[in-house]
């Protein structure tokens, strides 16, 4: 087992300490990690309203990368009660990306990350909606999962932002006529492009 750096909070976190230094009252440290196997980077973090901590990365291994969720208590530690051990690792195609973990309400949460695999799969974006213990919610898409396949292809992506109405505009760019050029992605709660933006939900 490989220990992989995968979030350093103490900046965000620290109050009384002197700005900059480790806050010690996160993980004795100011640092938490996550034990997994292969090589990993994480991509995204976020707070819940209750204070704990998500994580939201990806681990690869010879010629995949599969997705690791990570929560963490207010004080660092993993949280039991999540997943095994406070992490999920997750293969929802054969070279996952991260792109960003949303709390949601009572402990759920919301994944949205993109295949990177082959010409014909390359650029669908993946929401996941797991609820307060990890699981997937079979409410969700199809068992928790809803895939996305855009109107064009070759996308890439570099960050996204969930609007308040649940709604969540991704970035990023594609090769288009010999050059790059950037894009923007809007979707809907449910995963599904939003028609009413761009064209087709792409813009």
């Amino acid at each position: 087992m490989l220990r992989v750096f995968l979030a350093l909070l103490a900046l965000p976190l620290t109050v009384a300490a002197q700005p900059g230094t480790p806050d010690r009252t996160f993980s004795n440290d100011g640092i938490t990690m996550v034990n997994v196997s292969g090589s990993a980077v994480g991509s995204s973090v976020a707070l819940g309203d209750d204070g704990t901590v998500y994580t939201l990365g990806e681990v690869c291994e010879s010629a995949s990368c599969r997705l690791v969720l990570a929560r963490f208590l207010p004080n660092g530690a993993p949280d039991a009660t999540f997943g095994t051990r406070g992490n999920i690792t997750t293969a929802l195609t054969d070279l996952d990306v991260a792109l960003a973990v949303y709390p949601l309400e009572g402990g759920a949460s919301l994944t949205l990350s993109y295949d990177s695999g082959d010409d014909t799969t390359r650029g669908d974006l993946l929401l996941t909606r797991r609820l307060a213990d990890g699981s997937l919610d079979p409410a969700f898409g199809t068992d928790g999962v809803v895939r996305t396949v855009p109107p064009v292809r070759e996308l890439f992506y570099g960050g996204a932002h969930r609007m308040a109405d649940g709604r969540i505009l991704v970035a990023g760019r594609r090769f288009l006529n010999d050059r790059w050029s950037s894009a923007v992605l809007r979707l809907l709660p449910t995963g599904e492009l939003d028609p009413a933006f761009g064209t087709g939900g792409v813009a």
